[in-house]
């Protein structure tokens, strides 16, 4: 794979995998070293990757890091709202207000679904994804 490539990747996709990973593991370092060993398995496996099923590639593979490093140790649950740096787009301080407690009452509600379920819903609200898509990250 070239570096053109690599990089055109890299650039469209990091975001997302760092996003998802960040959801999965709740803590800033963990989710960036989630990223980085997503982008050295990628390097290593790019010519085997289908054209334009990178970004599913890429994000099951974050999936998979995550349950491979973390299965052992006991999730920090610290605010996913914090950590994203959620800032709504109203200036407005009652719509802030009222933006923060809406996401904290959505975090925690989905902190109550099984692991699967809240995945598979972030993976179609946040990132769009199709169901094929989905399928594919969760039966690779």
């Amino acid at each position: 794979m070239n570096s053109n490539n690599l990089e055109k990747i890299y650039y469209n996709y990091a975001q997302d995998v760092y996003k998802f990973a960040l959801f999965l593991c709740k803590n800033v370092e963990e989710a960036k070293d989630i990223t980085s060993e997503t982008f050295s398995r990628y390097l290593s496996k790019a010519k085997s990757v289908s054209s334009g099923k990178e970004k599913s590639w890429l994000l099951a593979t974050a999936k998979n890091v995550y349950r491979e490093t973390f299965r052992k140790h006991p999730k920090n649950k610290s605010s996913i709202t914090e950590e994203l740096n959620y800032i709504p787009d109203q200036t407005n301080i009652e719509k802030i207000f009222e933006d923060e407690q809406i996401q904290k009452a959505l975090n925690q509600e989905l902190d109550k679904l099984p692991e699967t379920t809240k995945e598979i819903i972030i993976l179609k609200n946040w990132y769009d994804l199709k169901f094929s898509e989905i399928a594919e990250i969760f039966y690779e």
